[in-house]
């Protein structure tokens, strides 16, 4: 007995012996010498991920490892490297994580003191003096908010996006992608000692994309500027671009600029006060990696890292390497120079979830691997350093997930993605394209091979409000351009299912070719019209079904769109009236090949009018008379269903509980539900409570009163 008893005493021991061998603690006032307790933290999460390493190889039993951080700023020297000895078990997972939701800042940047005049409202900080003569960085907060870099014209806070650009006075030259022609009238950079450190923000073509580009050289006697490398596309006319770190245009509220050859930081503080504890520059590159190797032997696994804000780096501020069963959950992550998250490098079974980005340089969650699951995680104001088709998520590889994500207020599109097998659903993504003509609420891509995507389902998600903002022609600008779903390069194998899809200026879909897509039980509408697109030669849709759709409008045009976008002999003609296009697009050489079903569909023109034109042809003209150019203008409907199409599909009121409030809901009287339409789970579109959520509860942000944007910009 009394044997027994000495060997429960100490297995009892040994127990809270190693409970507290697996418990570390960090605090702003802690100690690295310390070791690591609760009553005597470390000063740094380095310190504890070390002694974590220790405590593994000590303990004989296998158990969970926390690391508690309690609130503060952490300004960290040396971004957190966590690797494949940082690793976890499924049975004893380490976890890194804010004390009791303290909140806990991990910043890459540092605080900028010891300013001093340096004429009128600027003020001048010698970097040397903080150790930071060597620093390079192409961002600056002031009170948390990024700051403009000296440029000309000035940034308008009015137009935060659609304002302060200078247009190209003539376009063209030369079909450039190099050369911007600049009217001398409005335009001086004579007075520029150093053009060439000077970086020009463009958007070419019909403002498809952004691209910032150093200064080649500068024309003074024909005002031409050169870039030092191509933008995307042609520099046509009207173009806007911006020139940015021109030290001599410092010149409004909130400007900068960094003189690295003298490590001096100049800078005008919005409000004209004091700068000192007020800003930051961002001086390390990123604030967390986990980085394996491509071996399975050594991937990073089970770890988790949850509740920081991470904030002020010069790229991205989480990055993930060959890693699996790893977790990122309730951060709030801004003010990035590139990505939020990025994941790569043969990882799997990642976790992002619960996360909230914003401010984010370029996209907010890249995540290429298989079985990655990115959900419940709240996105806006993504892109705002690079705009160059960039967006809140963007999904690659193998069987991935994007979920319950609530986005808005990005410059071009919500969720793009690529691969099998992907999944998108409740989602509900609103207010995009708000910075370029190209724009799609979820959007897919295929590079050169469209076989690369497939078996995609795309289900239960709400998209609404694309504005797009796009030049249609010099001097023309608008918000149309702007579809709910793209499906680019003719992609295939694709199922929409269960989609609200409304008020979106181009349209529900563009299927841009593809075969075997299956677009079912959707709603569409909204006083806008709802498209399916064009197609190119040579990879003619076909086998594509479209069932059980509600599709309602309010304007007067046809409701099914059979176009063709390229021909023999190049683009046709630019479509001014794009917007008056609704449905769906049939095919190139066959209808019937484009669509092997069409039924079941309910129609609703709210203004009353009969369904009197439900097909649209365009481009049948002298250049190219398509497959439809015999069919009767007088009665195209009667015409598509002599084709075998729409037998069984109604002109009716759907029915919604209240559409002017966004309840699409149905009534039980519905003509839909009849024609075997399924509810949709709108209650459970977006974001949801969890204790791995950063914020609750969370606004939809739909209301909010928004930039009125210029469309007579010049």
């Amino acid at each position: 007995m009394r044997i027994i008893g000495i060997l429960g005493g100490s297995l009892i021991a040994l127990a809270a012996a190693s409970a507290r061998a697996g418990e570390f603690y960090v605090a702003p006032a802690g100690d690295d010498a310390n070791p690591g307790t609760k009553d005597r933290p470390f000063a740094t999460i380095t310190r504890a991920r070390d002694a974590v390493r220790q405590a593994k190889l000590k303990l004989k039993v296998s158990e969970p490892m926390n690391v508690f951080v309690r609130g503060g700023t952490y300004y960290l020297k040396q971004p957190l490297v966590f690797g494949p000895k940082d690793s976890g078990t499924a049975e004893a997972p380490v976890t890194y994580t804010a004390h009791e939701n303290e909140k806990v800042v991990l910043s890459g940047g540092r605080v900028v003191t010891g300013w001093k005049t340096y004429r009128d409202k600027i003020r001048q900080c010698d970097l040397k003096a903080l150790g930071l003569d060597k620093a390079d960085f192409k961002q600056l907060f002031h009170n948390g908010r990024r700051q403009p870099l000296a440029r000309v014209p000035n940034f308008d806070p009015e137009h935060p996006r659609t304002g302060g650009f200078f247009y190209v006075f003539e376009g063209g030259l030369k079909d450039s992608k190099r050369l911007l022609k600049y009217d001398p009238a409005r335009f001086d950079p004579s007075g520029w000692a150093r053009p060439t450190l000077a970086r020009v923000a463009v958007y070419s073509y019909h403002n498809w994309t952004n691209n910032t580009i150093s200064i080649a050289k500068i024309d003074r006697q024909k005002h031409i500027i050169t870039l030092a490398a191509d933008a995307s596309y042609q520099l046509m006319r009207d173009t806007r671009f911006y020139v940015q770190n021109v030290f001599e245009e410092l010149d409004a509220p909130g400007e900068w600029y960094l003189d690295r050859e003298s490590a001096t930081l100049y800078f005008r503080p919005p409000d004209d006060k004091p700068a000192d504890g007020s800003v930051v520059v961002p001086v390390l590159d990123g604030v967390i990696q986990i980085k394996g190797t491509s071996a399975d032997s050594g991937r990073v696994e089970h770890l988790r890292i949850a509740g920081f804000a991470i904030r002020a780096c010069r790229a991205t501020a989480v990055r993930i390497e060959a890693a699996r069963h790893c977790t990122i959950a309730k951060c709030i992550i801004t003010n990035t120079g590139a990505d939020g998250i990025a994941v790569a490098g043969r990882s799997s079974k990642i976790r992002l979830v619960g996360n909230d980005l914003a401010h984010i340089g370029s996209v907010g969650i890249r995540a290429a691997g298989q079985d990655i699951l990115v959900s419940n995680n709240h996105l806006h104001d993504v892109g705002d350093i690079d705009n160059h088709f960039n967006h809140a998520i963007r999904i690659s590889g193998k069987s991935n997930v994007a979920s319950h994500n609530l986005i808005h207020d990005v410059p071009a599109w919500g969720i793009v993605f690529h691969g099998h097998g992907n999944i998108m659903e409740y989602n509900d993504i609103h207010h995009f394209g708000l910075s370029t003509n190209l724009a799609g609420g979820i959007y897919a891509y295929a590079l050169k091979n469209p076989e690369t995507v497939g078996d995609t389902t795309i289900r239960f998600n709400k998209i609404t409000d694309a504005t797009g903002y796009g030049m249609i022609g010099p001097g023309q600008w608008r918000r149309n351009p702007g579809w709910a779903l793209w499906l680019d390069d003719m992609i295939s194998n694709t199922t929409i299912f269960g989609n609200i899809m409304v008020r979106n200026m181009l349209g529900g879909v563009q299927l841009h070719g593809g075969k075997n897509n299956v677009f079912e039980n959707n709603i569409m509408g909204a006083g806008l019209p709802s498209t399916m697109n064009h197609i190119r030669p040579g990879a003619e849709p076909c086998n594509n079904k479209i069932a059980r759709n509600i599709i309602y409008y309010s304007n007067v045009y046809p409701r099914l769109l059979l176009r063709y976008g390229w021909t023999v002999k190049g683009f046709t003609k630019s479509e001014t009236n794009i917007a008056a296009t609704p449905v769906f697009l049939c095919g190139w050489s066959s209808v019937k090949t484009a669509v092997s079903a069409s039924d079941h569909n309910l129609f609703f023109p709210i203004r009353g009018k009969n369904v009197d034109a439900l097909l649209y042809f365009r481009g049948a003209d002298a250049s190219f008379r398509g497959p439809w150019a015999d069919a009767p203008v007088a009665d195209r409907v009667a015409w598509w269903r002599k084709q075998g199409f729409e037998a069984h599909s109604i002109t009716a009121d759907p029915l919604f509980v209240d559409a002017a409030n966004d309840d699409y809901r149905l009534k039980p009287e519905s003509p839909a539900l009849k024609l075997g339409f399924k509810p949709i789970p709108a209650d459970r579109i977006g974001l949801f409570d969890s204790p791995d959520r950063a914020s609750w509860p969370v606004a939809d942000h739909r209301n909010i009163q928004r930039e009125k944007p210029l469309l007579n910009p010049r």
